[in-house]
């Protein structure tokens, strides 16, 4: 579908001016959204890097369209969001093995590092997709179940209720780590001459001395290092350390969290069963209540993803740069394809494209049929169209369809 005129909301601005991996998305939610739902739009999605963040804007009109298909599988093949859930949660799974794949990647060969650049952002691209649909089927099942509660509760708890009834079952990563690490805290605090070793020294006397004072103690904090360590990264942010660990721990002993904040997902959940019989919730609009759930424990999903990938890509860029005689930061201001044909070139970056580019640009699709096929405008080009284009930055209307 072609529009004439574009009219452009603003979904969202996130810190960091990331061209790499953020434009995989800018060209994968056409053929993606073909993929699962017959539809065929282009002008959907465009990126503008500026001042250190990246915002995100969607077409209205083309966004209508997308609802409204979305809206129309939903009514004629009911299974249609658990079996896309099925087969997103296939792909993060396939991606979060290759971000952890073991290998040293300081002495691969330029052509190996081009070849997991390539890989990376195919992983990448297969999952983009998502968010779009997120935006696109989360407003129409939302609708349904707040316009039953305003029948059903008071207007000031209808938020309430949505909130509580939508809760998934699993609780969302960082809640799981909090919990985790709450654990080990109470270990902690249960054996005085523990806590008192670990409240009147500094973190980096207790993680020299943790392993040979209290070693099963550091077994565990080990443990928790290695299974959360990516928790924090947001795309250019660090992995934590374990001096990190040890350092919220410290923080936790002196400042125990209330009882009720070590299981609140326990209670969510508790309250979530008791809201359900006591309002008596007719099929259909249950129905929307669990696929709301599976949608967050999908995004949820995808936000662990892409931190656990985010740390590989760090790590491939630290790799990557020194072959490139430059930042390791500026990586993340190419395209896939750029890096790609430098390192199989043996060339070195032109830094001029840098500085262009972090002053501002433009990501544009320019091959919907081709995820590695995008334009980029830089600088003052850029600052100019987007003035032109994007000058009603309005937030995303509720409920659109």
């Amino acid at each position: 579908m072609k529009t004439k005129s574009l009219n452009w909301f603003h979904l969202l601005t996130r810190r960091g001016s990331l061209i790499f991996p953020w434009l995989e998305k800018a060209s994968v939610v056409e053929p993606r959204l073909q993929e699962f739902t017959g539809l065929s739009i282009e002008d959907i999605a465009t990126y503008i890097v500026e001042k250190g963040e990246i915002s995100i804007f969607l077409e209205v009109n083309n966004y209508r369209e997308i609802t409204r298909a979305l809206k129309k599988t939903l009514i004629k093949n009911p299974a249609f969001l658990k079996k896309m859930i099925q087969k997103l949660d296939a792909r993060l799974r396939d991606f979060e093995r290759f971000s952890t794949q073991k290998s040293n990647l300081q002495k691969l060969k330029n052509k190996d590092l081009a070849a997991l650049c390539l890989s990376y952002t195919r992983h990448y691209t297969s999952i983009g997709f998502f968010y779009v649909v997120y935006y696109g089927i989360e407003p129409i099942l939302r609708k349904e179940v707040e316009e039953w509660l305003k029948r059903k509760v008071p207007p000031e708890k209808v938020l309430e209720y949505y909130n509580i009834l939508t809760f998934p079952s699993k609780p969302p990563y960082l809640a799981e780590e909090e919990q985790a690490l709450l654990a080990i805290v109470r270990k902690i605090v249960s054996q005085e001459k523990v806590k008192e070793y670990f409240v009147d020294n500094k973190t980096k006397i207790i993680f020299k001395n943790l392993p040979l004072l209290y070693p099963n103690l550091n077994k565990v904090i080990s443990n928790h290092f290695k299974k959360y360590y990516w928790v924090p990264v947001e795309r250019d942010t660090p992995k934590w350390k374990k001096e990190d660990i040890i350092e919220r721990i410290k923080f936790r002993i002196k400042h125990p969290p209330r009882t009720r904040e070590i299981s609140l997902s326990e209670e969510l959940v508790k309250k979530r069963n008791q809201y359900e019989k006591k309002l008596k919730i007719p099929l259909n609009v249950l129905k929307s209540i669990r696929e709301l759930r599976g949608l967050l424990s999908a995004v949820d999903l995808m936000k662990r993803t892409y931190a656990i990938s985010h740390v590989f890509l760090s790590d491939l860029f630290e790799a990557i740069a020194p072959r490139l005689e430059f930042k390791k930061e500026y990586c993340y201001l190419l395209t896939p394809l750029e890096i790609v044909d430098l390192l199989k070139a043996g060339k070195k970056a032109d830094k001029e494209i840098i500085t262009r580019r972090k002053k501002g640009c433009l990501v544009i699709q320019t091959n919907p049929r081709n995820p590695l096929s995008v334009g980029l405008i830089e600088g003052e080009q850029a600052k100019q169209i987007a003035k032109r284009f994007f000058t009603q930055r309005i937030k995303i209307p509720k409920g659109i369809n």
